[in-house]
């Protein structure tokens, strides 16, 4: 399967993670966006995962 992300594309599970950006669904229905800014995509997922938590635990949506 093969997933278009920016103007990139990975196939497989082994392939480099090249997305510039962690994006992810609220239960409201609202997203969350974390930008990287430097070459460090685990800083950039832990960020967006840790919105996405903290939204969860406190019941809200919205932006952060």
């Amino acid at each position: 399967m093969r997933t278009r992300v920016g103007t990139r594309r990975r196939t497989g599970d082994l392939t480099r993670r090249l997305a510039s950006l962690f994006a992810g669904a609220l239960p409201d229905g609202a997203w969350v966006v974390v930008h990287r800014l430097n070459a460090d995509p685990d800083g950039t997922d832990e960020l967006g995962i840790t919105l996405l938590r903290q939204s969860r635990q406190s019941g809200q949506g919205g932006q952060n």
